[in-house]
């Protein structure tokens, strides 16, 4: 019996659009699974143990049972829209979630767009001037500017990064911020 009544929950939802169209069309199915309910369970009985007449026992049945298989159509109708309502529930707060990865995956692309920029063109300059003055230390600053840019890179188009890698990232960052800086910086 839950079987089609699930069936015709899902196709036939109680919506706030259509709720008395939909409570009605549920209140004549529920009347009639009643009816073949007790009509069923009659030809059961009458097959097994001889009766007077098949009609006389569907009539004793549904005098006895109606109700009984009413509430249960509107049991079962009320579990299918409940667990339609948390399916539907934990699909909206997956969908949520991923949006909120997204957002957050951009804004940090944002702010990356934002920062790099910056580096960059402060690296490059301390690059020009060591270019002039110490030309082993420019070639050490380009190794480790190339190194860097390679590892934002890499890491940019994945969620995560294990440690060793962040703590890669921030030696070579610091090596070139140091030819920045000089003594002036301490780590």
């Amino acid at each position: 019996e839950g079987g089609p009544i699930f069936w015709v929950a899902t196709r036939f939802p109680i919506l706030r659009e259509r709720a008395f169209e939909r409570c009605s069309m549920h209140a004549a199915a529920s009347v009639a699974v009643a009816i073949v309910g007790a009509a069923l369970h009659s030809a059961v009985i009458c097959t097994i143990w001889e009766h007077a007449s098949y009609w006389a026992h569907v009539q004793k049945m549904l005098l006895a049972n109606f109700s009984d298989g009413v509430a249960t159509y509107w049991i079962v109708l009320l579990a299918a829209h409940a667990f339609a309502f948390r399916r539907h529930a934990r699909d909206r707060a997956i969908i949520a979630a991923q949006l909120d990865a997204r957002l957050k995956a951009a804004e940090l692309a944002t702010i990356r767009l934002q920062l790099n920029p910056h580096f960059l063109f402060n690296a490059l300059n301390t690059l020009a001037v060591l270019m002039r003055e110490d030309e082993a230390a420019a070639d050490r600053l380009l190794e480790r500017l190339s190194l860097f840019l390679r590892a934002v890179l890499a890491g940019s188009t994945r969620e995560e990064t294990s440690l060793a890698e962040e703590l890669e990232l921030l030696d070579h960052y610091l090596a070139v911020e140091a030819a920045r800086f000089g003594d002036r910086l301490r780590v």
